[in-house]
C-alpha cells in the first residue's frame, strides 16, 4: 500500500504543521563510547569474551562488537556510536543480555552481576542509563498486565478502532502517569523525553500493524482498511520529530513507514518489467518468462526454459533489480512528506537494509543524487556514503592494492588486503572467520575437511581467520586437529577492519571472492551446507 495514493495535499500541510521544534538534546554525530568494567559471580560459567550491540536508526543495521574478559574479569573497549538510542544496545555474554543506554562520547564504568542479572554503573556514570531504566520499571509495575496483552493483541477478535483504542488508552496512561511521576519526583529531560517517545510510537507501531489481520494463524492484508488510515496515522505520529529518534520504538516505525512507502497499493507488473527493461539485463524473451513467473502462473515453473533461465546467478540480478525498484518506489512516494529527519532516515534506513544488509548493491550516480536531493541532514547522507565506501572496498577491487607498509604500522583495509588476500589473486577464495571457543565453529570442521577434498585440486583457497582468540591455543587447535588450508590469527585491529568490511555478525561467518578479487557473497553457505556451497564454488570456477 503506498502513501502516495493516501497521502492529499490536506495531509501535507497537516505533516508541515506538526513538525517538531523541539530542542535537539541527542545529536547526530559520529563519536566514540568508551566502556571499561567487570563481571563479577559467574554462577555456572565464566565469560572469556563478551558483545556488545549497539543499533543505530540513521542505518537501521545493527553494530556488534566482541571484547576479551581477562582472568580477573575485567574489559575495557570504545565502540563507535551515531547517536544515543534506547531501547537497542546491550551486553551479551554467552546469551545473557544486559541492556544500557549510551551515547556517543561518553565513558562508562559498568559492573555486570551474572548470576544476579543486574548491570551497576560506578563513579556516577551512566546516570540517564540508570534513571530511564528505574523509571520504566515503576511503569512496568503499574500497567503490567496491560503492557502484556499488547503482545497477543492481535490474536483477539477486535475491530481496528477497538484495536487502536487498547493501544491508545495505554498510551495516554503512560503518559499522564509519566507527568504525575515527574512533578513528585526529580526527573531530567532527556529521561522524559525518551519515555514519553518509546510510549508514544509503541502506539504508532501498533497502529501499522493493524494494516493486518491474522486467521488461522496467517497473516493477511485487511481488505476494508479505511482510507484516511495512514492520514489520521501522520497526523497523531509524524515521522519529523527531532528528539524521537533516540527511541527504539521510533525507529521501529521509521522503518516500517519505509517498507510501505516501497510497495505499490495497486502493484503494476508491466512498470515492474519496464524498470527491469531500463537495466539491459535480461532480453525480451526473457524478461515475458519473468513477468510469466510473477503473474502467478505456477505451470510455468515446471519447464525446462524455466530450469534454465532461473539460475543463481539469473536470480541473483533479478533480487538486484527488486531491490533497486523498491528503491525507486521509495524515492517517489516519500517526496509526499515535509524534508526533515524523520524523512531523512525513511530513507537512510530502506537504502541500507536494502543495499548495504547482508549483500552490497552499489547506489548509481543517479540514486546518490537523488539522495542528496531528499536528505537535508548531511551527516546522515555522509554516514550512507561512508557505510557505501566500506561495502565498496570489501567488495570491489581489494586485491589490487599498493605496497605493504611496515610491520608495526596501524593496518588498514588495503594493508590486510596486501598480507591476506593478494597471495591467492586468480583463485577463489573461501574464508572462515571463525574462532578457538566457538562451538558452531569447530563443529563445522570435518564437514569443512569434506569441502577441501572436494576442490583439492582446483583453484580454491580456504582462508581460516582466527579471531579473538588466544595464540596458543590457536596454534595448539591447530596443529592438533592437522587442519588443511591456510591458518592465520587475526590481531584485533585486523578482525576490527574485516568486520567493518563485510559486516560480519558473529562467528562463523563465510564470504566467498571470485579469482579477480571480487567479493560475490558476504554471507556464503557454511560448509556443513555442502551441496550448495560446493554450487557457489563451481560456479566461480567456471
Amino acid at each position: 500500500m503506498q502513501f502516495k495514493a493516501l497521502l492529499p495535499l490536506c495531509l501535507l500541510l497537516l505533516a508541515l504543521n506538526t513538525v517538531s521544534s523541539q530542542s535537539n538534546l541527542f545529536p547526530i554525530q559520529s563519536k566514540k563510547i568508551f566502556i571499561e568494567g567487570s563481571v563479577s559471580d559467574y554462577s555456572d560459567f565464566k565469560p572469556k569474551t563478551g558483545k556488545i550491540s549497539l543499533f543505530d536508526t540513521v542505518s537501521g543495521l545493527k553494530g556488534k562488537k566482541e571484547f576479551n574478559i581477562d582472568t580477573n574479569g575485567r574489559f575495557r573497549f570504545e565502540i563507535n556510536g551515531l547517536h544515543a538510542i534506547y531501547g537497542n544496545a546491550y551486553f551479551d555474554f554467552e546469551k545473557r543480555f544486559f541492556p544500557l543506554f549510551l551515547n556517543p562520547g561518553e565513558s562508562y564504568k559498568v559492573e555486570i552481576n551474572i548470576k544476579d542479572h543486574s548491570i551497576r554503573f560506578l563513579d556516577e556514570t551512566g546516570k540517564l542509563s540508570e534513571e530511564v531504566a528505574r523509571i520504566e520499571q515503576v511503569i512496568y509495575d503499574n500497567f503490567k498486565s496491560e503492557i502484556s496483552r499488547l503482545t497477543y493483541l492481535h490474536k483477539e477478535d477486535l475491530s481496528n478502532e477497538s484495536a487502536l483504542e487498547v493501544y491508545k488508552n495505554l498510551e495516554q496512561k503512560v503518559i499522564a502517569f509519566l507527568m504525575d511521576y515527574s512533578n513528585d519526583n526529580k526527573v531530567s529531560t532527556e529521561a522524559l523525553t525518551i519515555l514519553k517517545n518509546e510510549h508514544k510510537y509503541r502506539t504508532a507501531i501498533g497502529w501499522i500493524a493493524l494494516r493486518y489481520e491474522y486467521k488461522d494463524n496467517k497473516r493477511r492484508l485487511r481488505k476494508n482498511l479505511p482510507n484516511d488510515f495512514f492520514i489520521q496515522l501522520q497526523n497523531d505520529y509524524p515521522v519529523n520529530v527531532t528528539d524521537a529518534y533516540v527511541s527504539s520504538k521510533y525507529s521501529q516505525y521509521i522503518r516500517d513507514i519505509g517498507s510501505v512507502l516501497s510497495k505499490a497499493k495497486e502493484p503494476n507488473l508491466d512498470k515492474k518489467i519496464d524498470f527491469f527493461r531500463s537495466y539491459n539485463l535480461f532480453s525480451e524473451k526473457e524478461l515475458l518468462l519473468i513477468k510469466t513467473v510473477y503473474s502467478g502462473n505456477k505451470d510455468i515453473t515446471k519447464t525446462s526454459e524455466y530450469e534454465v533461465f532461473f539460475n543463481d546467478e539469473n536470480a541473483t540480478k533479478i533480487e538486484k533489480l527488486n531491490k533497486k525498484f523498491d528503491v525507486n518506489n521509495l524515492f517517489i512516494a516519500v517526496r509526499q512528506f515535509p524534508k526533515g529527519i524523520g524523512r531523512d532516515l525513511i530513507i537512510s534506513q530502506f537504502v541500507s537494509r536494502k543495499y548495504f544488509r547482508n549483500t552490497f548493491i552499489n547506489p548509481s550516480k543517479e540514486e546518490w543524487k537523488e539522495m542528496e536531493d531528499l536528505i537535508e541532514n548531511k551527516i546522515v547522507l555522509e554516514e550512507l556514503e561512508r557505510i557505501a565506501m566500506v561495502r565498496s572496498k570489501a567488495t570491489q577491487g581489494l586485491l589490487s592494492t599498493g605496497a605493504s607498509p611496515a610491520y608495526n604500522e596501524t593496518p588498514t583495509i588495503e594493508s590486510i588486503a596486501k598480507k591476506y588476500l593478494e597471495p591467492h589473486k586468480g583463485k577463489v577464495i573461501y574464508i572462515d572467520f571463525w574462532a578457538t571457543w566457538c562451538g558452531p565453529c569447530r563443529s563445522e570442521e570435518p564437514h569443512a575437511r569434506k569441502l577441501h577434498k572436494e576442490f583439492k585440486k582446483d583453484d580454491v583457497v580456504f582462508l581460516n581467520l582466527c579471531c579473538q582468540s588466544k595464540k596458543q591455543i590457536w596454534s595448539t587447535y591447530i596443529k592438533e586437529k592437522d587442519l588443511d588450508g591456510e591458518h592465520y590469527l587475526l590481531s584485533n585491529a585486523e578482525f576490527k577492519l574485516f568486520a567493518e568490511m563485510y559486516n560480519l555478525k558473529g562467528f562463523p561467518s563465510y564470504i566467498l571472492i571470485d579469482k579477480t578479487g571480487n567479493v560475490k557473497s558476504m554471507d556464503a553457505y557454511w560448509p556443513s551446507d555442502s551441496k550448495r556451497v560446493i554450487r557457489q564454488i563451481d560456479k566461480l570456477l567456471r
